[in-house]
């Protein structure tokens, strides 16, 4: 009887929803992909760290003496955010590493074999790392990176060791499922996740009363929002409603609208306390008050869906958003410029250095600053590839090739104009390199949101 019971339970159980499912499905396929990852941050991570490429001839016995004479540097608080920025880059390195090895197998013995040898590589590449720097005089050696690095390489693995499969089975379950209410409270949570922890980078914590005392001195505890400033303001008032704006709508389909209220709120509250001790992040309590209003702009658009749900299905709505997106992003470009360059020598100039070695002219920022300001930009072409995704997820067949073709121009122009009317605008530092980068994230976005699990009617009817 009990066999028998058990028997009837599995045939109710789809086989999608078995989560150890994704364990197996195109295990080595997947590995192979840890694999390509793997090999494109450690290049990534040796490119990036001899920018911006002004190479200087120099003996190898010299070379040699002045890396054996490296030094451990003071960990002043400005200088925090970037020795903790050296260990955070190399976590992704021995994350994908380590899940090359592991993902698809059914235990961690060989991970745990080969561990040493792989935290060992990576210690070693940092190593080398900090010798190929000898001949980049622009970069600054120091055993504080050495060992920031290293430490990155083994918190990589153990993190991958911890909750890597749980992690990947998870994002497999939101890429192959179709979009139900599981779907959107497992995307809240790996949502919620991710803003927490991108809240806290770089991790350069206060560690005394008087670095606090400090922050909040250069005004990095807000109470107010800067009044003199519209300019800021709309900004504030921008990126805190669209921080809470989606976790919230898909927490009022996934759980209904007091669980998306309450979940909100906390979320609001959290991505602003948990910034309290970083001392490079800005905690604002006028933020806080800002994404209430996002949460609830988003109550509210789900109360409304219904009579906004004909206009969303079409696929000319959601051209006309990609459009007016584009538009705001040219102006918002406009709206951060101090002033117009009309000497043509100048713009000649800055023609020419456009040209220059791919993100080469992040290396003028602190490594935070530069990796916030390409999170911001890649996040707002991705916008625009949703936008365009979904027109073509609503469009007839008959014109979905020709919206296809015409989107990914569109996106490629705007990527182009983007960079080019930097060139005639101070303080910007136009890269072409740049260009390849964000029409590569927006026709990302745009094929995968043109294949979501996604039904003309199933935010109506299914949810």
């Amino acid at each position: 009887m009990h066999q028998q019971n058990r028997l009837m339970a599995e045939k109710k159980v789809a086989p999608s929803s078995d989560p150890t499912i994704y364990h197996s499905i195109d295990a080595c396929d997947l590995r192979r992909w840890f694999l390509y990852l793997f090999v494109g941050t450690l290049f990534l991570l040796v490119y990036g760290s001899v920018i911006p490429v002004k190479f200087e001839a120099k003996p190898f016995d010299l070379a040699w003496a002045s890396f054996r004479e490296t030094p451990w540097l003071k960990p002043q608080l400005y200088r925090r955010a970037d020795w903790v920025a050296n260990l955070l880059i190399l976590m992704p390195v021995g994350w994908f590493g380590a899940a090359a090895i592991d993902w698809g197998r059914k235990s961690s013995r060989l991970l745990l074999a080969c561990m040493p040898l792989l935290v060992g590589f990576l210690c070693l590449t940092v190593l080398g790392i900090e010798f190929l720097q000898s001949w980049f005089p622009p970069r600054t050696q120091s055993l504080n990176d050495i060992a920031a690095g290293c430490m990155g390489s083994l918190l990589g693995c153990l993190s991958w060791l911890l909750a890597g499969r749980a992690t990947v089975r998870a994002g497999l379950r939101i890429t192959t499922k179709e979009l139900d209410r599981e779907w959107l409270w497992t995307a809240s949570l790996l949502y919620i996740a991710g803003y927490l922890l991108f809240a806290i980078l770089p991790v350069d914590l206060v560690i005394s009363i008087s670095e606090l005392e400090h922050k909040y001195e250069i005004n990095r505890l807000q109470l107010l929002p800067n009044l003199t400033s519209k300019e800021a303001i709309v900004k504030q008032l921008f990126l805190s409603i669209t921080k809470v704006f989606p976790l919230v709508l898909m927490v009022c389909f996934a759980r209904g609208v007091p669980a998306a209220f309450r979940v909100g709120i906390l979320f609001a509250a959290a991505s602003e306390l948990v910034q309290i001790p970083v001392f490079t992040r800005t905690a604002s309590l006028s933020d806080f008050m800002f994404s209430l209003i996002g949460v609830i702009a988003a109550v509210f658009f789900y109360r409304v869906r219904r009579i906004l749900l004909p206009v969303m299905q079409r696929s000319t709505f959601w051209v006309g958003i990609g459009v007016v997106s584009s538009l705001l992003l040219i102006g918002a470009v406009f709206a951060r410029a101090d002033g117009i360059i009309t000497d043509s020598i100048e713009i000649t100039n800055r023609w020419n250095n456009s040209f220059s070695w791919p993100m080469a002219g992040y290396y003028y920022q602190a490594e935070f600053a530069a990796l916030t300001t390409i999170t911001y930009k890649l996040t707002a072409f991705s916008w625009l590839g949703i936008c365009f995704g979904l027109a073509l997820r609503f469009a007839v067949d008959q014109k979905q090739r020709r919206l296809r073709y015409g989107a990914l121009i569109f996106m490629a122009l705007t990527a182009i104009a983007f960079e080019l009317i930097q060139i005639f605008l101070t303080p910007h530092h136009p890269n072409a390199f740049d260009i390849i980068m964000y029409f590569l994230s927006a026709s990302l976005t745009q094929r995968l949101t043109s294949r979501v699990g996604l039904t003309a009617s199933g935010l109506d009817c299914r949810l």
